[in-house]
């Protein structure tokens, strides 16, 4: 068998099996950046890969007083004034749930996170 028939036969499968490694699910934001006490603070956290409807939330820890964590789309939206100066330590979870139809389970991955607020 021949180069291109393997590459045709290894996509084929690919698309069959629903492109999982070929677009793993991950959040992809590995750091946020500091704050400061009174001054308007806005981060991203976004999401990656996948093939279903995506859910985000914060599994554990604390955000920053007045700063809140809102999912728009497939991301979330840290937006705010941080009314505390300390260093804050959270974990994220997304979850990938595929549609109905698909056999496949949802994936879920977390990751933590830390925002220093300075006075």
């Amino acid at each position: 068998m021949n180069i291109r028939k393997l590459l045709v036969l290894w996509v084929f499968i690919a698309v069959i099996v629903g492109c999982t490694e070929l677009d793993p699910f991950e959040i992809s934001t590995t750091s946020l950046p500091d704050g400061k006490v009174g001054e308007s603070y806005s981060a991203w956290i976004r999401t990656t890969g996948g093939h279903g409807n995506v859910s985000i939330r914060v599994l554990s820890g604390q955000l920053p007083p007045g700063v809140s964590f809102r999912q728009e789309e497939r991301d979330a939206r840290l937006s705010g004034t941080p009314s505390l100066a300390r260093d804050f330590l959270f974990t994220v979870e997304a979850r990938d749930s595929s549609s109905s139809s698909e056999p496949d389970p949802a994936v879920v991955v977390t990751q933590g996170f830390a925002i220093t607020v300075n006075p």
